[in-house]
């Protein structure tokens, strides 16, 4: 269990709680919230249960956060993998319709 070292804010807690109604909770931020949720008691499930009942219009309140460095090296792996992928198998047959073939020879 994560100890906590500081006071959560409710405000904290309010952002914490909103993106766990959208599913988005970090597994450490999952603790976090739980701690926020037994600090503010009442008020904290109160304010859970608005935002379940609105949960559709919460995505687009969260704050940007800036993304995990790994997740962009991570996305650009696997478009390089992607990538190699495709120009490691040799082409397949090409068809070309007769237009096609003139437009290939008249823009070289």
């Amino acid at each position: 269990m994560i100890q906590i070292l500081f006071q959560m804010t409710f405000e904290a807690f309010q952002h914490l709680a909103r993106l766990s109604v959208v599913g988005a909770l970090d597994p450490d931020e999952v603790e976090l919230f739980e701690a926020g949720r037994r600090l503010y008691g009442e008020k904290a499930e109160a304010f859970l249960k608005e935002c379940r009942s609105l949960n559709a219009v919460f995505a687009l309140s969260l704050q940007p956060c800036a993304p995990d460095p790994k997740t962009k090296a991570k996305l650009f792996e696997r478009i390089r993998a992607a990538g190699k992928q495709q120009t490691d198998q040799p082409p397949g047959d090409i068809k070309l319709t007769i237009q096609e073939a003139i437009s290939v020879v008249i823009r070289r």
